[in-house]
């Protein structure tokens, strides 16, 4: 294992206090910008190639966590299953979807690599008692964690499956995400950084008591946190940029962080949805539901979606915080929802709706297993939705 030597969350905030938490740590990285690898486009997507216009290759979509794919579109009006996969075990997580090969994480400690257009299995790896977070593809490269005793997280050969390296980390490790050199995942309350090479691994930051799905990174700056607050961190400088807590006493951070542009979207547990600048920390507006918000939101282009416990899927304007639609699903909600060019795609409970995103209208629901819940969220590629199902199927959605 690598350098785990802790920072706690006290000398973090002692280090940063000295002028408004924008202090350089000692012994720091230097000002100098981080080679930074996996280039992004400007709206924050992971920049893999010509080839892979419509790809789904980590959790929320892109580095900035937005949920939003713009160039490959989904089913409108109805939906067919093209394939299923079926494993031994529940499929909870979003996989990830990049060259035409599906990746998914299941239950039965399988991480399976499958053929979009056929369903047929490329290949499959063991990892753990249970690989169930949402695994990042980068450069050829599947990183995803597995929860066992101990956890560990894996770098795989995205063709072959071919495992280049695995680290053991403690337990209830999250979705890896890539920047620069480095993999950046949560785990036990804490934020590690893993060399995308090596594995070899350091943590950055503990103390949290709850930590989203995965970070949302842009320009260099990691947006996470936990329980009560959310937590900017600059990557190159190694430091806290700075801490938005929840006046309220609530949780901030279970659901994971979108950033768009210069604003950064959170639920929070007093029912708010919260729009804060990314660049200092300040609260730009908050939109008020009636119940909690525990997972986060999806953002495209001048709107922000977000579900919650009151059963309702709201549409706000990213400008003014006022509602553009919602939808009352009449039962309570708790995934983060995908969203393309047309359309909002949102898990609620045991069925999938596809929902206009002009105007919030349902266009059709799909139903697995009525027996069965729906875990995680979906995903979305070159007009094909891959859903996760705990009745131990993926399945692969396409217009009817």
């Amino acid at each position: 294992m690598g350098d785990n030597r802790p920072r706690s969350r006290r000398e973090w905030l002692g280090v940063c206090a000295g002028t408004a938490g924008i202090t350089m740590l000692a012994g720091c990285a230097s000002d100098d910008e981080t080679d930074d690898e996996s280039e992004t486009t400007d709206d924050g997507l992971l920049n893999l190639g010509d080839d892979s216009s419509g790809d789904w290759p980590m959790f929320g979509a892109d580095l900035q966590n937005t949920g939003y794919q713009p160039d490959g579109d989904g089913p409108v009006d109805d939906v067919e299953v093209r394939w299923r996969l079926e494993g031994d075990g529940r499929f909870v997580s979003s996989p990830a979807v990049v060259d035409g090969t599906v990746y998914a994480g299941c239950r039965d400690g399988y991480l399976y690599a499958v053929d979009s257009q056929t369903g047929s299995t490329e290949w499959a790896v063991e990892l753990n008692m249970r690989a169930t977070p949402s695994p990042t593809v980068i450069d050829g490269i599947v990183y995803a964690s597995s929860h066992g005793v101990p956890d560990k997280m894996h770098a795989l050969e995205a063709d072959s499956g071919e495992q280049l390296w695995e680290e053991e980390l403690d337990n209830s490790t999250h979705s890896p995400a890539p920047y620069g050199s480095e993999i950046y995942t949560y785990h036990s309350g804490r934020l590690i950084g893993l060399d995308r090479d090596s594995g070899s691994s350091s943590v950055l930051f503990e103390g949290y008591r709850q930590t989203p799905d995965a970070p949302a990174i842009k320009d260099g700056v990691l947006f996470g946190g936990g329980r009560r607050s959310i937590v900017a961190h600059d990557l190159t400088r190694d430091e806290i940029k700075w801490e938005f807590e929840n006046k309220n006493g609530e949780y901030m951070s279970t659901g994971s962080p979108a950033v768009q542009g210069e604003s950064l979207y959170v639920g929070a547990g007093d029912g708010k949805l919260y729009s804060i600048n990314a660049d200092d920390g300040v609260e730009e507006w908050s939109f008020e539901t009636e119940g909690p918000l525990s997972f986060g939101p999806a953002v495209s282009e001048n709107t922000v979606f977000i579900s919650g416990f009151d059963g309702h899927l709201y549409a706000i304007n990213t400008e003014t915080g006022q509602k553009r639609w919602y939808i009352d699903f009449d039962t309570i909600l708790h995934g983060k929802p995908a969203v393309t060019s047309e359309m909002v795609y949102l898990i609620d409970g045991k069925s999938l709706s596809g929902i206009s995103k002009n105007n919030g209208e349902k266009q059709w629901s799909f139903t697995p297993n009525e027996d069965k819940t729906i875990g995680g969220s979906t995903a979305v590629a070159d007009g094909v939705l891959y859903l996760p199902s705990r009745d131990h199927h993926l399945y692969a959605l396409e217009e009817a």
